[in-house]
């Protein structure tokens, strides 16, 4: 890109007089309300981020771990005993709403660097499911509860185990939400 196409694609000051930049255009239906309140500009940048890369970049937030998963009594407290939070950065990952994009983002050579990119930045490649309680698939939720109460139960385990089963858990459904394992 040359200067003079950056200077009009961000609609810098050229020649003393600012360049108007026209709206930029929405893939998704709505913007997405802000958590503080307070308009931050970020529905315009994925708004130019998506038109540029002609993808909908639209997201949502996924749970890797559901915030259900800590209203079980025995599940609720391993977790915060291992210092996994519902809404900590760490357990969220972001989940693309359009299935075109994610159709699209699959089809990709894994080497691709906007694949990677997007993977690097905790983009999934699997599409937002409102209806699921983490964002994505109810089936993983499911899963997990029944894993993590036999790790949370167990009384013939030490501690570090019960820590790296759960940690590998996690991985493993983070990777599972980024499209790196395919399941069937």
């Amino acid at each position: 890109m040359t200067m003079r196409e950056f200077q009009h694609f961000t609609g810098v000051i050229m020649f003393g007089r600012k360049k108007v930049q026209p709206a930029p255009q929405r893939f998704a239906p709505q913007p997405r309300p802000s958590q503080s309140g307070a308009h931050d500009g970020a529905d315009e940048a994925i708004a130019m981020l998506s038109q540029a890369l002609g993808l909908d970049l639209d997201f949502e937030s996924g749970y890797i771990f559901a915030p259900s998963l800590w209203d079980d009594p025995a599940i609720g407290p391993m977790l915060n005993g291992l210092g996994i939070r519902p809404n900590m950065a760490g357990n969220r990952v972001a989940l693309l709403k359009s299935p075109a994009t994610v159709a699209k983002l699959a089809a990709m050579d894994p080497a691709d660097p906007l694949r990677g990119v997007l993977q690097q930045a905790r983009f999934g490649l699997v599409l937002y499911n409102p209806a699921a309680e983490n964002g994505y698939a109810d089936g993983l939720v499911q899963m997990q509860r029944e894993k993590l109460r036999e790790f949370a139960t167990r009384t013939d385990i030490r501690n570090e185990a019960r820590k790296y089963a759960t940690f590998d858990l996690m991985m493993f459904s983070e990777e599972l939400m980024l499209g790196k394992v395919k399941l069937g």
